[in-house]
C-alpha cells in the first residue's frame, strides 16, 4: 500500500494532478488497468465539481474506475450501480461527506496552498482499494 500512497505524493507535486486524476491513475496502477487518454483529460475539471464544491473527484474518480473495471470483469450494468452505491455510502460513513467543500480541509480560498487535499486522498486511496478488493 505504501508505494500507491508515495505515488499519490508524486503525481500531486510532481505532475500537479488533480485529485480525480491522481486517484484514477493510483487504482490503475494498483489493479493493472488501462486507462484511455480521453478519459484522463475528461478529469480536468472534475475535481469539486469545477471548483463549485459540489461532488468531490475523490468519490467522481473511483466511481468511474468502478464503472471501466467492472465492465471489463464481466460485471453487468445493474451490479456496478449496485457497487457504485454501497460505495458511496461506504464513504459517507468513513468520511461524513460526498462534497468537496466539505471534505476540502481549508475549502475553496485563493490563499489555499496547492495539493491541499494529499492527506485526504492517501486515506481515499486506502479506503477504495480494500472496497474494490473486497467488492470486485
Amino acid at each position: 500500500m505504501k508505494k500507491y500512497l508515495e505515488k499519490v505524493h508524486d503525481m500531486y507535486w510532481s505532475h500537479d494532478l488533480n485529485c480525480a486524476t491522481t486517484i484514477i491513475k493510483v487504482l490503475a496502477k494498483k489493479f493493472s488497468f488501462k486507462i484511455n487518454n480521453q478519459v484522463i483529460d475528461g478529469l480536468i475539471a472534475i475535481p469539486g465539481g469545477a471548483k463549485h464544491g459540489e461532488l468531490c473527484g475523490l468519490v467522481t474518480g473511483p466511481l468511474m474506475f468502478i464503472g471501466m473495471y467492472g465492465r471489463n470483469k464481466g460485471i453487468n450494468e445493474k451490479e456496478i450501480k449496485k457497487i457504485c452505491y454501497d460505495f458511496t455510502e461506504g464513504f459517507k460513513d468513513k468520511f461524513y461527506n460526498l462534497q468537496c467543500r466539505q471534505l476540502r480541509p481549508e475549502g475553496f480560498k485563493p490563499s489555499n496552498p496547492p495539493h491541499l487535499c494529499e492527506e485526504l486522498t492517501k486515506k481515499v486511496v486506502v479506503y477504495t482499494i480494500d472496497f474494490i478488493e473486497n467488492r470486485l
